[in-house]
């Protein structure tokens, strides 16, 4: 490798690597069956192969500046049941940069009918949206109670 090649990547990767850095929240769903035990992969015995766990889990992920870190925020996962049921969880927020995880599965997970929406906020004490991330299918649910 010539000198001004090694110059070039390297002026390449310092561009890159110190560029503004992205604030984000994100959520991925994944289901819990058969293909979530290890022993699927590695051939163990294994007796939840015989029943395997089912359900879903989400992973939800953010990244805030320091200066939003600051404002004391906290994150809100809400959730939609596939049975119209709602839930929202609220998790207090002490780094720049985490995850979370919220699972469902087995009893609760057939009585729920399984995750339809979610959606995460990364709010402040005083209701402040600094961050937010929906699901497509999310939307609010009418109260048809009145």
């Amino acid at each position: 490798m010539t000198g001004k090649n090694l110059t070039l990547i390297l002026s390449l990767l310092l561009l890159f690597g110190s560029g503004c850095e992205k604030y984000y929240v994100t959520i991925k769903k994944e289901p819990i069956d058969r293909q979530y035990l290890a022993s699927t992969f590695v051939g163990s015995p294994d007796p939840l192969q015989i029943t395997p766990p089912l359900g879903q889990i989400l992973f939800v992920e953010w990244s805030i500046s320091s200066e939003n870190l600051k404002k004391n925020p906290h994150l809100v996962l809400e959730i939609i049941y596939g049975d119209w049921s709602e839930q929202k969880l609220v998790f207090d927020i002490d780094k720049r940069r985490g995850i979370i995880q919220y699972d469902l599965q087995g009893a609760p997970y057939k009585k729920k009918e399984g995750l339809f929406s979610y959606r995460a906020l990364i709010q402040t004490p005083s209701g402040e949206v600094l961050q937010q991330w929906s699901q497509l299918m999310w939307t609010p649910l009418v109260d048809t109670s009145q």
